[in-house]
């Protein structure tokens, strides 16, 4: 139907074809090779239509066959997705995926619709409003927005590269956290916004597997069962960039590069808020003992050293004690990429979020990246209960006291930006 994705118009038929794909592929077998997921790939950027189920590949075929025992192929293999047929052949496919849902997903009706409202799907059933009952019968209708297009083929890469073989959980060519980490068996990565801070913070580009932490200094930070990668970013030679540092670069650095610069503003421990726009404009700081004032001082200066100065006067003024006081609580169980531990205090400390993973019972578990004293790179924790150098946190655990290798937090610690 499409020769590639940079063909494909967006147009709301084909992004319901490329949605419903998104969906059927979400429960790709674990036990792939990286031949047959390059196929599967391959294989997408040309046969996006369901109608196209009985020329796929033998690979492919028997992927469906695995995840629901043959009956899609003998459900849709006779049918050839038409500009005169596509709604009709669209809705029968939402609604085969709807009923099916639970042997597939192995998910509740309230989860399978959460995770397409998630997706950005708006799930519509003009058939029957009573989302309990008849739901084989229904009529289902997948409505993609306008604006969707790149998301979904971003999810649609994601998913794909997240259900790879994943017997090693380190990969030590991968060289940013989304590749050097794969998720544990039958885990995925969970879906994230193209453009998002959960996007930025995956595609952080680490050292060399095996490197060491560097500190301001120049010196190395031993690796003593504290950290599984560190992320190659410049911290400057002072003693600045630790732990409250290190989460209110990350989120400040996303926003530049994103050039949303009139979000970037942090708090000092006295409370007098910064906004970069304000240095931006060539104003500084002067600060009097508790007092603090702005001043001209220069022209306007946009450029990355101007900006890497502003952070060091928040990285000197503020810390943990501010940072936590900015941040708004969250549920535990409502975590998301992005998010923080942090306990304020002389000293207190802060980790950040950097990844998350899930599976079809609802499980999941995330990666935590630090600073610390004195100031060094960040680097992403291990997890000191794994006795593998497994470094993915759980999130269902039960009890309320979050273990890593330098610092321990409760669950009620849990902030976001």
């Amino acid at each position: 139907m499409f020769n590639n994705f940079e063909d494909m118009n967006p147009t709301p038929t084909k992004f319901i074809i490329l949605a419903l794909f998104l969906m059927l592929h979400a429960c790709l077998p674990n036990g792939w090779t990286n031949s047959q997921q390059e196929l599967l790939v391959n294989d997408l950027k040309t046969k996006v239509g369901i109608g196209n189920v009985a020329h796929l590949p033998k690979k492919m075929q028997e992927y469906f066959i695995g995840c629901w025992s043959g009956n899609i192929i003998n459900e849709f293999s006779a049918i050839e997705v038409t500009s005169s047929n596509i709604s009709d052949t669209s809705n029968r496919v939402a609604k085969f995926i709807y009923a099916h849902r639970e042997s597939c997903f192995g998910e509740t009706l309230e989860q399978f619709e959460k995770e397409l409202n998630e997706m950005g799907f708006n799930v519509v059933d003009p058939s029957n409003p009573d989302k309990e009952k008849n739901v084989s019968e229904k009529t289902i209708q997948i409505e993609i927005p306008a604006d969707s297009f790149d998301n979904l083929k971003s999810q649609l890469e994601i998913i794909l590269a997240s259900k790879q073989s994943n017997d090693e959980i380190i990969n030590p060519d991968g060289m940013t956290i989304k590749t050097r980490f794969n998720p544990p068996s039958d885990f995925y990565r969970i879906l994230a916004d193209t453009g998002s801070f959960a996007i930025y913070l995956r595609d952080l580009l680490l050292k060399r597997h095996g490197s060491l932490v560097t500190l301001y200094n120049n010196s190395q930070k031993p690796n003593d069962g504290v950290y599984a990668a560190v992320v190659d970013l410049n911290i400057g030679r002072k003693n600045l960039h630790q732990c409250a540092d290190a989460v209110m670069r990350l989120r400040a650095d996303y926003l530049w590069w994103n050039k949303r610069l009139d979000e970037i503003h942090f708090n000092f421990t006295n409370g007098f808020r910064v906004d970069y726009s304000k240095w931006l404009a060539g104003n500084k700081i002067r600060v009097n003992g508790n007092k603090t004032s702005w001043y001209k001082a220069t022209e306007p200066d946009s450029s990355y050293d101007a900006y890497w100065k502003y952070l060091e006067t928040i990285f000197t003024y503020a810390g943990t004690l501010s940072l936590e006081k900015e941040l708004r609580s969250v549920e535990w169980k409502d975590m998301q990429i992005g998010d923080v531990l942090i306990q304020g205090g002389s000293p207190g400390h802060a980790v950040i979020v950097v990844d998350m993973v899930s599976n079809n019972s609802g499980e999941k578990q995330y990666l935590l990246a630090q600073s610390y004293m004195p100031a060094q790179q960040i680097q992403i924790l291990l997890n000191p209960n794994n006795s593998d150098d497994n470094p993915w946190y759980s999130l269902n655990t039960k009890s309320d006291i979050i273990e890593t290798p330098e610092w321990t937090f409760r669950k009620e610690n849990l902030k976001r930006f």
